[in-house]
């Protein structure tokens, strides 16, 4: 990571969907999306740039307009979902290192170009019930897009598409890539559920180079019942294997309380 071109990105989403089944296995929806983004500077990118007479420009805070198409397919377990989505800015200036001395961006990253850009995903899932209410579960994904930069690019992140075991906050960023997960889940005592998971992802950072990077995780995650009507959910993850040095061994944890409310109790005819 360049330290020197740290920054931070706050968003807030607001989102929209309507859907409308195709037959009994077909559904078809369009969704909507509002993004605004605000960016800061970072005191180690300052710090960073302190000896040199260069200094980072920040993108313009702006809004993302996005519209969504998104098929499904399901039917006996079996899952296919593909989508494509169109993306918008509503600015889009110049950003990225900046020497002071020559007044010009050092190595430039900006491309006007990229103010609208576009995404497209494919999905097929599947799931199997075992006795003991076991389940096992395979995935593959495929990601893609056009006139992506370092702030539309997909990102390895805790949850959604992107997600990989252990990789979450790695910061592993890509314009094409393909994931598959596999998983197992299982009951002890007919109480604790675990979940064991397998995942690989092969992706690639046309902004870096043309090279696929190879990266696989394991996780265990698990869901008890507590006292207090509560559930505890914790899980566990670990980067076993990466191109990208220093990745490798990486972890994550993550452990949540849950209350469960019971439903009201009915109020009686008054009289």
């Amino acid at each position: 990571e360049d330290i020197s071109q740290r920054i931070r990105r706050r968003s807030q989403y607001l989102s929209g969907r309507l859907g409308y089944p195709l037959g009994s296995f077909f559904k078809m929806s369009l969704i909507g999306d509002l993004a605004w983004n605000t960016y800061d500077g970072s005191a180690d990118a300052t710090d960073a740039l302190a000896a040199s007479n260069e200094s980072f420009v920040l993108p313009v805070d702006h809004q993302v307009y996005s519209g969504t198409l998104q098929l499904e397919f399901n039917r006996i377990g079996y899952s296919i979902t593909a989508s494509g989505a169109a993306s918008r800015r509503s600015e889009w200036e110049p950003w990225g290192l900046f020497d002071n001395a020559s007044s010009g961006f050092v190595d430039p990253t900006f491309d006007p170009d990229q103010r609208s850009f576009s995404t497209w995903k494919i999905t097929a899932f599947k799931e199997w019930y075992l006795p003991k209410f076991q389940k096992i579960k395979a995935e593959i994904d495929y990601l893609d897009g056009r006139d992506l930069d370092r702030f539309s690019q997909y990102v390895i992140g805790r949850f959604g598409d992107e997600s990989l075991e252990g990789f979450a906050g790695t910061g592993v960023r890509f314009d094409t890539g393909y994931v598959a997960r596999t998983g197992w889940a299982f009951n002890v005592a007919g109480v604790v559920r675990f979940d064991v998971s397998a995942e690989y992802a092969r992706v690639r950072d046309t902004l870096d180079d043309d090279r696929f990077r190879n990266h696989t995780g394991l996780g265990l995650s698990f869901n008890i019942p507590i006292p207090w009507t509560m559930i505890l959910q914790g899980s566990y993850g670990r980067a076993i294997a990466s191109d990208v040095p220093g990745l490798q061994g990486k972890q994550e944890f993550q452990l949540l309380i849950l209350k469960l409310f019971p439903r009201g109790l009915k109020s009686g005819r008054s009289r």
